[in-house]
């Protein structure tokens, strides 16, 4: 009795236990529009967009959502794709503007969605960490591009 194998069912399933779960294919448009926008508003330059993603989707829908938004934009010192490090945990902000009295952030989307509680999180802890690090208050929107619909968090 020197060598004991307990054989085991190895590669066995409970078919009964496994969740079924529908398949949804991406959404490879939306995926690029959203990359397109963000692209415009940190680069605002329509050739490059353009360049970059003019294959993948509709780029004129992009600048035209761009330059609309433009004009609802705050007044300030405007930093875009700003990263930051707060609390060991990393973050970048599509577009903070800073004046005297606050910090404005706004975190534009391309689409409403049904639940927007994961992107009230995400913008109340960039709210936290710039109020932190740049010691004065801050305000947070979500931008929604599809609405062209600034709401405030």
């Amino acid at each position: 009795d020197k060598f004991k194998l307990k054989l085991q069912n190895y590669g066995k399933q409970d078919y009964k236990s496994l969740e079924e779960k529908e398949y949804k294919p991406n959404d490879f448009n939306a995926i690029y529009f959203g990359l397109a926008t963000h692209y415009a508003f940190e680069s605002e330059n329509f050739d490059a967009v353009l360049n970059k993603y003019g294959e993948f989707c509709d780029v004129e829908k992009v600048f035209e959502l761009y330059q609309q938004a433009k004009t609802m934009l705050p007044e300030g010192k405007i930093y875009k794709e700003y990263p930051f490090i707060f609390n060991d945990k990393v973050g970048i902000i599509d577009f903070m503007m800073e004046n005297d009295k606050e910090i404005v952030i706004i975190d534009y989307k391309t689409h409403t969605p049904n639940d927007e509680k994961d992107y009230i999180k995400q913008l109340n802890r960039y709210k936290v960490a710039m109020s932190d690090i740049k010691n004065k208050p801050s305000k947070g929107f979500l931008f929604y591009l599809d609405k062209m619909r600034l709401r405030e968090v």
